[in-house]
């Protein structure tokens, strides 16, 4: 008969395959890890995406209501009309609101440098109209303020900032501008905070 023992050695036959499906088990299991390991990047770059995103919408509402303030048209049923000369106490609290407005603004401007870098730059793109439209007011706001105009340029920049005074309850054309401005850049992050 013949006799199998002298062509093998089990011992190291067995141990080979041992061997073996241990190498297996652990090419399986690197591929797991990298697997895993990537998806756990994804999701961490998600969750930045999302908290910058969110950010960013937290304070374009901030931004929003700054201005609301700053152009609320209750103040003015005591000023009828954008007089030359307005009080100092009209001023003041005028530069106050601005500040605010301001502050928002710079808070946010940060973070949309940031978005630009991580969102691409069509995200900056949209936002530059929002940034114009910043700047623009203050620089009517600081001629507005100031004494060098004429009653006609007071009244003319004083419905460009604040809107009618007799809005008052009511968004103004000047909000629903500034909301359609924003809602392009809303619309972009609005992506990064879908979950999918």
């Amino acid at each position: 008969m013949f006799d199998c023992d002298c062509l093998f050695d089990w011992k190291e036959v067995y141990s080979l395959l041992k061997d073996f499906l241990a190498f297996i088990l652990g090419v399986y299991t690197v591929c797991i890890a990298k697997e895993g390991l990537k998806t756990w990047k994804e999701q961490i770059r998600g969750g930045n995406n999302y908290q910058l995103a969110k950010r960013i919408l937290i304070k374009l509402n901030k931004l929003r209501n700054e201005l609301r303030k700053l152009r609320s048209p209750i103040r003015f049923a005591k000023y009828n009309e954008f007089l030359i000369g307005a009080p100092d106490e009209f001023k003041e609290t005028i530069k106050e609101e601005w500040r605010g407005v301001s502050n928002s603004y710079a808070e946010l401007e940060f973070d949309i440098y940031e978005a630009g870098i991580v969102f691409g730059e069509e995200f900056k793109e949209k936002f530059k109209p929002v940034m114009a439209y910043i700047i623009n007011i203050e620089g009517e706001l600081n001629l507005f303020l100031s004494e060098a105009i004429t009653k006609g340029d007071s009244q003319r920049l004083g419905s460009e900032i604040f809107g009618s005074p007799t809005l008052a309850g009511v968004e103004s054309d000047h909000d629903a501008k500034f909301k359609e401005l924003i809602q392009s850049v809303e619309n972009i992050l609005r992506k990064h905070i879908s979950i999918s």
